[in-house]
């Protein structure tokens, strides 16, 4: 799937933030693992492309569009945060990454906790960024869609239906992209 911005990072980009990722999830193995996720190698991809769709997102604005807005907080803690990802202005940016070799196996979605405020209280200022990562480590930036906009699915798998709930691309691709 095409997006409506392409971002290729770097050699030097891509050995950065694949050390952060190697090095984040030694902090966050034991939170996540508590989610039923034990998979380390999966859990440092997750975080290489999450990285790199918040990177895309910040070029994008910041290269392209000419705005000001902080780069991707590359800091490791132990506590985990549901920020947003990005923000500017008043505008906080909650960036979803999925790689294509998973979509291609379960579809375009990304899955969140069903008790995120995101997503049980939406405020008019958040913002969803929608990301694929390519096989080449390009980024394709979908959509930024108003996250009170989100009509959200339940997961394929009913074990993760009690926590988890799914925002299918199919489902909100007629949202309009909110420009900035």
């Amino acid at each position: 799937m095409k997006g409506f911005y392409n971002y290729k990072p770097s050699k030097t980009t891509k050995e950065f933030v694949m050390k952060f990722s190697k090095d984040v999830v030694e902090t966050t193995k034991g939170y996540i693992s508590g989610r039923n996720q034990n998979n380390v190698p999966k859990m440092i991809m997750d975080h290489y492309y999450g990285k790199l769709g918040e990177l895309a997102i910040w070029h994008y604005f910041t290269k392209h569009l000419n705005k000001e807005m902080l780069p991707p907080d590359f800091k490791i803690t132990k506590n985990k945060s549901f920020d947003c990802d990005l923000k500017h202005e008043n505008y906080e940016i909650h960036v979803k990454s999925q790689h294509i070799t998973s979509s291609n196996r379960f579809g375009l979605s990304w899955m969140l906790q069903k008790w995120d405020k995101l997503v049980t209280n939406p405020k008019q200022n958040q913002l969803y960024g929608f990301c694929l990562v390519q096989e080449d480590e390009s980024v394709n930036i979908l959509k930024i869609v108003k996250a009170d906009d989100i009509q959200y699915g339940e997961p394929m798998l009913e074990k993760l239906r009690a926590n988890k709930t799914v925002i299918y691309y199919d489902r909100n691709e007629h949202l309009p992209n909110f420009m900035l």
